[in-house]
């Protein structure tokens, strides 16, 4: 690997046809250029750091959602059986209108045997 390095480096400088030469302005222009690029370079690790950060965030929101989710399905479900077993219950312990009837005598009949009994 380091002997291909070397013979790149040997062949691109025995090829090489043109030289350049660069005033001191260019360099200084250069330079800065790079300095810039190196900082926007470090600012674009830190944005990408954040971003990853808040990738990492969301999906831990969204599993925690989808487990509130899971949660509120099964309550569902749980209030669903409840509210047909609190239906079944009412069914069973609701008065038909004959018991409603039957009681309506039971009370005439006591009053009227009460009201016999007291003359």
């Amino acid at each position: 690997m380091i002997n291909k390095f070397f013979i790149l480096i040997l062949l691109s400088v025995l090829f090489s046809q043109e030289t350049f030469i660069y005033t001191e302005e260019e360099v200084i222009e250069i330079e800065s250029y790079i300095t810039e690029l190196e900082i926007k370079d470090s600012l674009n690790i830190i944005i990408i750091e954040n971003l990853e950060k808040q990738i990492n965030n969301y999906n831990d929101i969204n599993e925690s959602n989808e487990l509130l989710i899971q949660k509120k399905d099964s309550l569902t479900i749980l209030l669903e059986d409840q509210i047909n077993s609190y239906d079944e219950l009412v069914k069973a312990v609701e008065i038909k209108w004959y018991d409603k009837l039957k009681w309506i005598l039971y009370g005439v009949g006591s009053g009227l045997i009460v009201g016999i009994l007291v003359e």
